[in-house]
């Protein structure tokens, strides 16, 4: 079993002190026992595991990031590098904006929603400025709504990291 000066403390309830290692696992050790154990934490209905610290429940990964990676800064979030939810080793884990969470996630196939590429996008932005085709053309010949183009051409969506 892993020693205790191999795993940090992330957690201390009324019951236990919950402990995680950097290859991402987790401990609980019941203060009236002292009995340390293994725990396979729960998963909400996105995939993402969690634990319940006395009435709260906390994101695993983000705690893991916490705890070997460091502080994660307002508005930042905790990204996948292999983009498996249930992967959270700290070294599968990095700090990095929203928007580069998700050019991550579209860019690996995760977030499969995106009608276009983001080189058609490029050429969506060309053909507009080069006064070939309208946004409204542009829109049906790619097969969006209008407001998809208009974004594209305002550089405010398909953008690169």
């Amino acid at each position: 079993m892993t020693n205790t000066n191999e795993m940090k403390l992330a957690g201390i309830t009324k019951l236990r002190k919950y402990y995680f290692t950097a290859d991402g696992k987790m401990f609980l050790e019941n203060l009236t026992t002292g009995e340390l154990t293994e725990h396979v934490p729960g998963c909400n209905t996105q995939g993402y595991p969690m634990i319940r610290m006395g009435k709260k429940l906390y994101y695993v990964h983000r705690i893991v990031a916490e705890l070997f990676i460091g502080r994660i800064p307002v508005g930042m979030q905790v990204d996948h590098i292999d983009c498996d939810k249930s992967n959270f080793r700290a070294d599968n884990l990095r700090i990095v904006s929203a928007q580069t969470n998700m050019r991550h996630a579209f860019s690996t196939g995760t977030i499969a929603t995106r009608k276009l590429t983001y080189e058609q996008a490029e050429d969506v932005r060309k053909a507009y400025a080069d006064g070939l085709f309208t946004q409204t053309e542009l829109a049906e010949m790619y097969g969006v709504v209008p407001q998809t183009i208009s974004k594209i051409v305002r550089n405010i969506s398909y953008q690169y990291a």
